[in-house]
């Protein structure tokens, strides 16, 4: 009976890999269906080798057990084929006309195996077979496996990002000729099934399956959004401020001009050229804040609401607050999903403030509200629009609107307990919950607010890769968070490859001001790394304004040119926790990592 011990291991491995497959999920490619077949076809395999050595064992009728050897061995043919068709097809090796082709031919040599003389050899320890049918199949396999050796070598040279796939298959090449050696010396032992389920158990954790290529493609994905998003905002933060320059010139030569004894004409024109100049700085302004809003900024709240109700209710609600005569129009995107989370209530808070102070100050003309989305994975960017012809506000109101960015006051935030809010606490409250505000108002032509803001898309049915995604994007949120200062990419491209290899949220910035931002905002920021010499805030005078932040308790570390005792002794007086040399290596900045 003790034959009857390495198939019973085998049908158990094969069992198992049916259940762990088939409960899940897969990747629909080329490679996954064949394993699906192998994991069928050795199921099959498996189980005709149990039932053979118990038929044999307690009948032995010779032909019956000769027509089921010969089913048996050609869905070992049939086994090895599939193995061999893998290997052909993570060599790139096959197409359409040869895979027919060679199908064909193998269901040939498996009908030739059936229909060919078998004789059975059936003794109290010893199960096997000869002739024609075994020889048929056994010379097959043989030859399958010599191609399946070729192919093999061809992977591994060819194909080197492969070779993890190609790893079982080197491994069955080792257990066929360990095979041919038992099937020669101890033949009683029936030691194929066992082997090849050994071999499937293997392939399973290199197959495509849906958590692997899941994960890869999220880790690849992610690499590439941090990569683009970086060189992004450097440019961006780049062009505006060669946009800046000039304007900030323009109103400053207005501002002169304005001083000097000019005629009316003169001073009118030279106010519309400041005003413009003013309106055209607020709009850069505004695109570099939309670029560089980030899906982490998102204050998730647990509550959900449908969109379309949400501005249609509001939409009724303000209806007769409009003055007659006034139209006053709802547009909804047909991108908007139905149903997102967040603060509902402040959204709606805000929206209808805009909207009842545009209705305060607009007599004729139109009043829209307006309401885009653009979604990306679970994150819908909503893009709220209140535009008017009513009076309109001067520039210098606008200004200060947008310039606001501390946080609501003792007084603000009871307000919001109540429906008596004004534009100066909206403007905070939209800063607060994560979203950003553009105004632009023109005297006695009206005035046009935009509002950004990021919010999570609930879905019932959210899938598998959504819902990885979702926890993979918690796992980055909760690493420690870097911001490196620098205006030298090459600088930035080297710090953060060590320190995203030592598994940190990284970002690096143009300017100190940004991570200052960032400190006010509330963000927990763990360490920064900034060049002592940077054209607006250079590292010491950065490190002076943190020292002011309570909030901050993060490390900052300079990169100086100099390394003389005294600068790194008044470095570290000044709050410092570390002084680098440009040539500081990777296990530098691990000992720094450690402590934070």
């Amino acid at each position: 009976m003790h034959m009857i011990q390495l198939p019973i291991a085998g049908i158990i491995i094969s069992l198992l890999l049916l259940f762990l497959f088939f409960s899940k999920k897969n990747v629909n490619n080329e490679e996954t269906y064949i394993y699906k077949n192998m994991l069928l076809v050795n199921f099959v395999f498996n189980i005709l080798s149990i039932i053979i050595i118990i038929y044999a064992l307690n009948i032995g009728n010779k032909m019956y057990i000769g027509i089921m050897q010969k089913v048996y061995i050609s869905m070992m043919v049939l086994l090895v084929y599939l193995i061999l068709k893998y290997n052909l097809t993570i060599a790139k090796l096959t197409n359409k006309v040869f895979s027919i082709i060679s199908d064909i031919t193998n269901l040939v040599l498996m009908v030739l195996t059936i229909i060919s003389k078998m004789y059975v050899i059936n003794e109290p320890d010893l199960l096997d077979g000869y002739g024609p049918s075994y020889n048929i199949a056994i010379g097959t396999t043989i030859v399958y496996f010599a191609f399946i050796i070729l192919t093999t070598f061809y992977i591994f040279i060819k194909h080197k990002k492969n070779i993890k796939k190609d790893i079982p298959l080197a491994i069955l090449v080792i257990l066929f000729a360990f095979g041919l050696y038992m099937r020669g010396n101890y033949p009683y032992i029936m030691f194929e099934t066992f082997f090849f389920s050994f071999v499937m158990l293997v392939m399973y954790f290199t197959i495509e399956n849906p958590d692997v290529k899941i994960l890869e493609e999220l880790t690849k994905s992610k690499e590439l959004n941090d990569k683009v998003n970086a060189e992004k905002s450097n440019i961006m933060y780049r062009i505006t401020d060669t946009i800046r320059k000039p304007i900030s010139e323009i109103k400053e030569i207005s501002d002169y001009i304005l001083t000097q004894n000019i005629n009316d004409d003169v001073r009118n024109a030279t106010s519309d050229i400041k005003d413009k100049s003013y309106e055209l700085y607020n709009t850069v302004n505004s695109i570099l804040n939309i670029s560089s809003s980030d899906t982490r900024a998102i204050n998730l709240v647990d509550t959900s609401y449908n969109v379309k109700n949400l501005f249609g209710g509001v939409y009724l609600q303000l209806k007769g607050d409009v003055k007659e005569g006034v139209d006053f129009r709802l547009e909804l995107s047909d991108t908007l999903p139905e149903e997102l989370i967040g603060d509902s209530v402040k959204i709606k808070q805000i929206v209808n403030t805009l909207v009842l102070n545009s209705a305060k100050y607009t007599d004729e003309g139109f009043i829209a509200l307006n309401v885009d989305a653009i979604v990306k994975y679970d994150v819908c960017k909503l893009i709220i629009t209140i535009e008017d012809t009513g009076s309109g506000m001067d520039m210098d109101k606008v200004n200060h609107l947008l310039e606001v960015k501390e946080a609501l006051s003792a007084e603000e935030l009871k307000k919001l307990e109540g429906k008596d809010l004004n534009i100066d606490i909206v403007n905070k409250l939209v800063y607060m919950i994560g979203g950003t505000i553009n105004i632009k108002s023109i005297r006695k032509e009206g005035t046009k607010v935009t509002i950004s803001l990021d919010q999570k898309i609930k879905s019932e049915k959210e899938d598998e890769r959504i819902k990885k995604l979702y926890d993979y994007g918690n796992r980055e949120f909760n690493k420690k968070k870097v911001y490196i200062v620098t205006e030298d990419t090459n600088f930035s491209k080297k710090t953060s490859k060590m320190l995203t290899d030592l598994n940190l949220n990284v970002d690096s910035v143009v300017y100190a001001k940004e991570v200052l931002d960032k400190v006010r905002e509330g963000e927990k920021v763990d360490l920064i790394i900034t060049e002592e010499n940077l054209s607006k805030i250079g590292g010491h005078l950065l490190m002076e304004k943190l020292n002011k932040e309570p909030g901050f308790g993060g490390k900052v570390v300079l990169v100086s040119d100099e390394q003389n005792e005294s600068l790194i002794n008044k470095a570290l007086d000044e709050g410092f926790y570390r002084v680098l040399n440009y040539n500081f290596t990777k296990n530098d900045i691990s000992d720094i990592v450690k402590k934070i």
